[in-house]
C-alpha cells in the first residue's frame, strides 16, 4: 500500500468517525428509559404525578415528593442526569423532604412518560415553566435548584435566569464540548454538537449562592472538568471536593450528607 493509499484510507476512516458522532451523537449523551403513559409510580412517600404541555409534540411528566409531616417550606427543583428516567433518582428526594422541601423530578423528553423531542430549546423551556409553577406557590427564596450530573447544565442556566434561594450542583461538567473532548479527543466537537449547556459561563450570571459537590475519583465528569469552574465561581460560593467521591456516590458520603444538611436546615 502506498503512503497515499494509507493516507485516503486513514482520512475516510476518520470522516467517517465524525459522521458518526454527528448522527448519533445522542446515544453518547443521552441515555433514557421510556414509559407506557398509563404507567403507575409506586414509591414509598407521598408524591403526586402531573403533566406540562409544552406544545402539541412535547408533554412533560413530573414527580411532586413531598414532606411526610410538615406543611412544605419551599420546593427544589431537581434536574437528573442521563440514565433511565425519574425512577432511578426518586429515592434521592429523601435528601429534602426530610428537611421540609417538595423535590420536584421532570423528566426530559423522551424519558419517561415525557414526549417530545430532546433539544437544548425544549429543556430550557421545560425548566422555565417548572420554574413558574414553582413560583406560582412558593417565595423565590423558597426555591432552590437542583442539578445532578447532566442535568447540572440545564440547572445553573436556570439559576442565572430566575431568581431562587441557591443553586446546587452534583458532579458538573464546565460545558458538555468540554466534557466530550475527553471521549473523543481527536473529533472537532464545536463543529457537531447539537446540544450543549455552558455551565461556566452561566455560573457566572448566578446572584445567589452555588454549591458545587464533586468527587475526586469521578469516572464519567473528570473532576478536573469540574475545578474549572471554580474561576467563574463568586466569594462565599463553595467547591466540595469529595476525596474517595465517584460520579454516582456522592450521596452515601458523609461529607455530602452533612454539607447539604447544612444547606437545606438554614432558613
Amino acid at each position: 500500500m502506498t503512503f497515499k493509499s494509507f493516507f485516503i484510507w486513514v482520512l475516510a476512516i476518520y470522516l467517517l468517525l465524525c459522521a458518526s458522532f454527528s448522527i448519533f451523537q445522542n446515544l453518547f449523551f443521552l441515555h433514557p428509559k421510556a414509559l407506557d403513559s398509563d404507567y403507575k409510580f409506586s414509591f414509598d412517600m407521598p408524591f403526586e404525578e402531573r403533566q406540562i404541555l409544552l406544545d402539541k409534540n412535547t408533554s412533560i411528566d413530573i414527580l411532586m415528593f413531598k414532606p411526610k409531616d410538615s406543611v412544605p417550606k419551599g420546593v427544589v427543583l431537581y434536574l437528573h442526569g442521563n440514565q433511565e428516567n425519574v425512577e432511578r433518582y426518586a429515592p434521592y428526594s429523601k435528601n429534602f423532604t426530610k428537611h421540609g422541601y417538595e423535590c420536584w423530578m421532570p423528566d426530559y423528553p423522551t424519558y419517561g412518560k415525557s414526549t417530545g423531542a430532546i433539544t437544548v430549546a425544549n429543556m430550557e423551556n421545560m425548566a422555565l415553566q417548572l420554574y413558574k409553577m414553582a413560583k406560582a406557590k412558593y417565595a423565590t427564596d423558597k426555591i432552590i435548584v437542583y442539578g445532578k450530573s447532566m442535568g447540572t447544565g440545564l440547572a445553573a442556566y436556570l439559576a442565572s435566569v430566575s431568581d431562587c434561594k441557591q443553586l446546587i450542583l452534583e458532579t458538573p461538567y464546565y460545558s458538555l464540548q468540554s466534557l466530550s473532548m475527553r471521549y473523543t479527543p481527536f473529533i472537532p466537537i464545536n463543529m457537531f454538537l447539537k446540544m450543549e449547556f455552558t455551565t461556566g459561563e452561566y455560573i457566572k450570571r448566578v446572584m445567589e449562592p452555588v454549591t458545587i459537590f464533586h468527587g475526586v475519583q469521578d469516572e464519567v465528569i473528570p473532576f478536573s472538568n469540574g475545578m474549572r469552574l471554580i474561576s467563574n465561581m463568586k466569594k462565599g460560593d463553595r467547591f466540595v471536593a469529595i476525596p474517595d467521591g465517584e460520579h454516582n456516590n456522592l450521596p452515601s458520603k458523609l461529607l455530602y450528607q452533612n454539607t447539604l444538611d447544612s444547606l437545606l436546615s438554614t432558613p
